[in-house]
């Protein structure tokens, strides 16, 4: 028996789209269309923000699209079109300038993670001063990746150091020249003799 179309079926796992001819399925829909015969099949496949392809078959046999696009030459039978997309696992990735973290950092995230809020480090000598890097102005203590949020991060920590006072107890003595403070980060000194 000589066709002189075939049917075209097109189906797709969420949060992206599938295309062919005058059809379109998304986010888990299916749809179907006839194609002439002996045509090129055209497909375009565009994953939702967030979300990529993860595997593609015709006729349950894996291929590969380029550039978003497959085609299939020639057309001689029908053909069974499935998409399917997953969210994109984005890194996060920390400078913590010295300091550490007691419960561990998140390194990953999806566009389908719940907001994640980022710890704050300890330093020793230190006050944390707050996160800088993606999506930030300056440094910020509190720093949350809210959900639906979609891109690699890079945060680094601030800190300041914490000034110590230094109190003599000079017992009616007299002193000239001691520091009446100091930092971690203070070169090393000597006490004057009252």
């Amino acid at each position: 028996m000589d066709f002189s179309s075939y049917v075209v079926s097109i189906a797709t796992t969420g949060h992206g789209t599938l295309s062919v001819a005058d059809i379109e399925a998304g986010n888990g829909e299916s749809e179907q269309t006839l194609i002439d015969r002996e045509t090129d099949a055209v497909f375009t496949i565009t994953a939702d923000n967030g979300y990529e392809l993860t595997a593609f078959t015709v006729n349950a046999e894996a291929k590969t699209p380029t550039d978003g696009q497959y085609t299939v030459t020639n057309l001689l039978a029908d053909q069974t079109v499935t998409a399917t997309f997953a969210p994109i696992t984005y890194t996060i990735t920390y400078d913590l300038a010295g300091g550490s973290v007691a419960a561990g950092l998140p390194g990953s995230y999806t566009i389908e993670s719940a907001a994640i809020t980022l710890p704050q480090p300890t330093r020793e000598g230190y006050t944390f001063a707050g996160w800088t890097g993606t999506a930030l102005d300056g440094p910020a203590v509190e720093v949350t990746i809210a959900a639906g949020s979609t891109g690699n991060r890079t945060y680094t920590a601030t800190w300041t150091p914490i000034i110590y006072n230094i109190t003599y107890t000079l017992n009616g003595g007299t002193v000239e020249g001691n520091p009446a403070t100091y930092t971690i980060e203070s070169e090393t000194f000597t006490l004057t003799a009252p």
